[in-house]
């Protein structure tokens, strides 16, 4: 072969050879790229289902086609996926069912309790016989029913429940769901709810509310009984009645509290993961201090007695407003899976959401008005931030966070 063309072939193998390794080294360049995925983590609703402050187990709570049953501790974890406002309700066989409104959040665990009340069984009320029914969970109110109240004989009953009249501006002592609903009376019905405290001390202005389409509507005053102490009014058809005084809340103020970090280090690999995530929630409410004390402070001369009796009376009226009893619990909250990108650390960052505002009513004391405030502690769930640390295999990526 002439020595030129062999020198031609040559450099023509060479640079051949020089441009394949190039491209090797390029398609090994795109090798080395890590897989990047969006980490999200969507909305949840978790919390307790109680029955008179005690977990309760096997109870549904649903929201839409998303369901879930609670544990032997009464907790349950809903996975709303989008945020936005969302109607939950927990029901259980025999037991009157409770539901809620509230707002999902993206990468927020929002905390909803429940109280739930096992129905009471029905008694036979006649034409021609008088009857009293005491409801029997608090016994705090009963019915009395004349002779000739019905035309035919009527199976009625009455239960009481935790309701939920914040947002109605209500503090209910008590709430009571009546059957059959819509029942008229053709004479009025005589209420009576308990007064535990001493003549020197009472609710002012206590009056007979009645729920209409999901909101408490005053219907009548009631008045306070000179030789019992009851509260006492009349109510002429059976729906869901409350007794209670006019509350102001005020303004909640924000504040969080720190939880425990999580950190998920896949640094140094090309490969995004699925990790699982758990989280430490907090939930319920809970009085910002000794009531009691609360009550001594504002009734100067106040006897033991009534200031313990009226600082029962004064939190189940939070218990109907916030719609559980006054427990503060801690739940471990198993979310799904998180999706982490290729070579990097991913810390979710946890706080617990805090509110804290006051209910105010007035009692009469000595025969004068005096308003008393209440300060509620409520726990409101958490809030998840994640932030990123990429490794040597990224080195133009500075990070970055959601949440």
């Amino acid at each position: 072969m002439n020595k030129y063309l062999t020198g031609a072939f040559a450099f023509a193998l060479l640079l051949s050879t020089s441009v394949s390794l190039s491209s090797c080294k390029d398609e090994d360049e795109v090798t080395q790229t890590p897989e990047q995925v969006e980490t999200k983590i969507e909305a949840y609703v978790s919390g307790r289902v109680m029955e008179m402050g005690k977990p309760l187990a096997d109870v549904t709570v649903a929201s839409g086609d998303v369901t879930a049953t609670t544990d032997s501790e009464g907790n349950y974890t809903l996975a709303i996926g989008n945020a936005g406002t969302v109607t939950v309700t927990a029901s259980k066989e025999g037991y009157m069912s409770s539901s809620s409104q509230v707002t999902a959040v993206a990468a927020d665990v929002t905390s909803l309790d429940f109280e739930l009340t096992p129905q009471n069984a029905s008694v036979s009320l006649t034409p021609d016989g008088g009857l009293d029914i005491l409801e029997s969970r608090d016994e705090y109110t009963t019915l009395s029913f004349e002779a000739q109240s019905v035309t035919t004989a009527t199976e009625v009953s009455i239960t009481e429940f935790t309701t939920r009249a914040e947002i109605d501006n209500l503090g209910a002592l008590s709430a009571i769901y009546c059957t059959p609903d819509g029942q008229q009376f053709e004479k009025p019905v005589k209420i009576k709810v308990a007064r535990n405290t001493s003549s020197d001390l009472y609710f002012a202005n206590m009056k007979h509310y009645v729920e209409d389409n999901g909101t408490w509507k005053a219907e009548s005053d009631m008045t306070v009984d000179p030789e019992t102490g009851e509260y006492t009014g009349e109510l002429t058809h059976f729906s869901n009645h409350a007794f209670g005084v006019e509350a102001t809340w005020s303004a909640k103020a924000a504040s969080t509290e720190a939880g425990a970090s999580q950190e998920f280090d896949n640094r140094g690999k090309l490969s995004a993961i699925q990790v699982p995530l758990t989280v430490e929630s907090k939930n319920g409410w809970e009085i910002d201090g000794d009531l009691a004390s609360i009550v001594r402070s504002a009734l100067s001369g106040v006897s033991e007695s009534d200031a313990s009796e009226l600082a029962t009376e004064l939190s189940r009226m939070v218990r109907n407003a916030k719609g559980s009893s006054s427990s503060v619990s801690s739940q471990q909250v198993k979310l799904n899976d998180i999706s982490i990108s290729g070579d990097t650390k991913a810390t979710v960052a946890v706080e617990n959401n805090v509110s804290t505002s006051s209910m105010s009513v007035t009692v009469m004391f000595k025969g004068q008005p005096v308003s008393i405030s209440v300060p509620v502690k409520v726990y409101q769930g958490v809030s998840m931030k994640i932030t990123y640390e990429h490794g040597s295999l990224t080195p133009d990526h500075s990070g970055g966070n959601i949440g």
